[in-house]
């Protein structure tokens, strides 16, 4: 069964998010309705199906073209955030 894609909800610092979503703070972190935040498990960049990937560049700096803007929440592992819009801005 694919994990579901998640689109993230622009939040205040107060507000906390139910299980199921994803909230995107002023300062632009991701907290997950598992209590989870960057500092602790983390949003590690994945495709739609939530496998693992480099995120938009390589440790050696090259561009990752195939990467498009997912990433998994590194506390449940049970949700895939939607950020095309945040890492990939209409210009």
């Amino acid at each position: 069964m694919p994990l579901p894609i998640v689109i993230p909800i622009p939040a205040s610092y107060g507000e906390v998010p139910l299980a199921g979503q994803v909230f995107v703070k002023p300062d632009g972190l991701f907290h997950c309705g598992c209590g989870n935040i960057p500092e602790y498990g983390g949003f590690h960049p994945c495709d739609r199906a939530g496998k693992l990937m480099a995120g938009r560049r390589y440790t050696n700096g090259e561009e990752n073209p195939s990467w498009e803007g997912y990433y998994l929440c590194g506390g449940c592992g049970q949700v895939v955030v939607d950020a095309r819009s945040l890492v990939f801005p209409p210009s």
